[in-house]
């Protein structure tokens, strides 16, 4: 009988200790905030473009090029991310970001001077330049 009484004792102290050891840790070294920029082109057959944007993406739109978009991307966050970025067809492009902490998509995007946009979602924010056709909807 002492002999079981000595193991869950002994036994009873690894635990105690692993307890302590697991959740009386101190944190880890705090995310660091990350940015990326990225640059990519795609050709508009038309003179209507669509965006759909969800997330903290701001949208930047101004006239030049010829037939395509031009598109920067400047990317920051803190933790992880998500971030989808597709062309449905050849006229409406969808862009959706969120992450753990502290993030913002601006994106510029050059199109055509008689391009007509409308962007849909839950974007935070749209600039348009003059000679370009901007509407919410």
């Amino acid at each position: 009988m002492r002999k079981i009484l000595w193991v869950l004792a002994g036994a009873g102290l690894v635990v105690a200790a692993l307890t302590v050891h697991a959740f009386g840790r101190e944190p880890g070294p705090a995310p660091v905030p990350q940015t990326e920029t990225t640059f990519g082109y795609h050709e508009l057959p038309g003179t209507d473009l669509t965006i759909e944007a969800d997330g903290p993406v701001r949208l930047t739109v101004v006239a030049g090029g010829r037939q395509r978009v031009a598109i920067k991307r400047e990317l920051s966050w803190t933790g992880g991310r998500r971030h989808e970025e597709a062309w449905e067809d050849a006229q409406r492009l969808r862009i959706a970001y969120a992450c753990d902490d502290g993030c913002a998509a601006d994106y510029v995007l050059t199109v055509p001077e008689s391009t007509r946009i409308t962007v849909t979602g839950a974007a935070r924010g749209l600039t348009c330049a003059a000679k370009v056709t901007c509407a919410e909807g």
